[in-house]
């Protein structure tokens, strides 16, 4: 199902449990009013599992509903007797991640949109356009025409010889890249600790994953988890290999003895900046940790959201300058040979 369809689905789950009616029957209701061919078959499976004697989880597990963590989520909820207010705490997980992750994607849409749209018409305008006038062109003596007009000649040679191989070799080197990030962990594990060093991506990097671990671990915690068990939960699914790795490291620390903040602490590189481990170390001192990271993620997906709009304020002038510029050189360095041929036709 997508993930839509997910966040309704534990939403109206919990909302029917919570009213006290069995799981069994919450099930057959949803089924006969969905409008989804794939969820009536997925509620379908998951009431006949259960009707064989299998646990929720057990049922939505067969049926691929869920993700793993939303799985684990309905476990805990059999266990603590806590099902009605899981199916909530998976909804809002869910719900949480999506519009964290449509922030991302609506920050980056427009730089992208912009630079591809320049990129786009500047070789429209080189193969289309300028060819038309090039046998005028080659008539004349080079050192005559603009500078600008020269370097076109070129590129437009260079796209005209070399562009089907210059096309090939990107599309070589993104399908290599994209392996060695699917396959690689050690070369996605240096990617990702480059990426980390950049100035201003950074704090996104930091940001987003602080946000994504602060509420899933407020939400397992209120789920009556232990920090431990939340930690090899977070562990298991995070996409971060750095994090993953300080994760573990963090986990391992307390398996010694030592407490959450602490922990914290001894992780290096900026993963865990100074407010965000005190305020650990307040909701711990104040046993209200659950509360506390559900407020820390909302403080960083603020403070995301917020870059987000720095960022497309000061980006959007840029790079309209930036398409301007491309655009207007490659029409100037085309009307500039047909200005300077119309001068001196008129001079005669």
């Amino acid at each position: 199902m997508k993930i839509r369809e997910q966040i309704h689905l534990a939403k109206r789950l919990g909302f029917l449990l919570s009213a006290n009616i069995p799981l069994p029957e919450s099930l057959k209701m949803l089924e006969r009013n969905s409008q989804s061919k794939k969820q009536k078959a997925i509620l379908s499976v998951v009431d006949g599992e259960i009707a064989r004697g299998k646990k929720p989880s057990e049922s939505f597990k067969s049926a691929q509903a869920f993700n793993n963590f939303g799985l684990y989520l309905l476990k805990v909820g059999e266990t603590t007797g806590t099902l009605s207010e899981n199916f909530f705490y998976l909804a809002e997980e869910l719900e949480k991640k999506q519009q964290l992750k449509q922030k991302i994607q609506g920050a980056l849409f427009y730089p992208f949109f912009i630079s591809t749209a320049s990129l786009v018409l500047s070789i429209l305008l080189i193969t289309n356009v300028f060819p038309k006038i090039l046998p005028i062109l080659s008539g004349l003596n080079a050192q005559t025409l603009p500078l600008p007009t020269r370097v076109l000649i070129f590129l437009n040679s260079v796209i005209k010889s070399w562009g089907v191989y210059i096309l090939g070799a990107a599309v070589c080197g993104g399908a290599l890249l994209s392996f060695l990030i699917k396959k690689s962990s050690h070369f996605r594990l240096r990617m990702e600790k480059h990426l980390l060093q950049l100035p201003y991506l950074a704090n996104f990097i930091i940001y987003y994953q602080l946000s994504n671990l602060a509420r899933t671990l407020g939400l397992l915690l209120k789920s009556h988890l232990v920090v431990e068990e939340g930690l090899v939960m977070i562990f298991n699914h995070s996409s971060n290999l750095v994090y993953k790795k300080a994760l573990h490291q963090v986990r391992e620390r307390i398996f010694e003895g030592g407490r959450f903040a602490e922990s914290l602490t001894e992780i290096k590189g900026g993963l865990f900046p100074a407010f965000f481990v005190e305020m650990v170390e307040v909701g711990e001192a104040s046993g209200r940790l659950s509360e506390t990271l559900i407020h820390l993620s909302d403080y960083y997906t603020g403070e995301l959201e917020e870059k987000s709009k720095k960022l497309s304020s000061l980006l959007e002038p840029m790079l309209m300058i930036f398409m301007g510029l491309v655009i207007g050189g490659v029409a100037l360095s085309i009307v500039m040979p047909i200005y300077q041929i119309t001068a001196s036709l008129n001079s005669r």
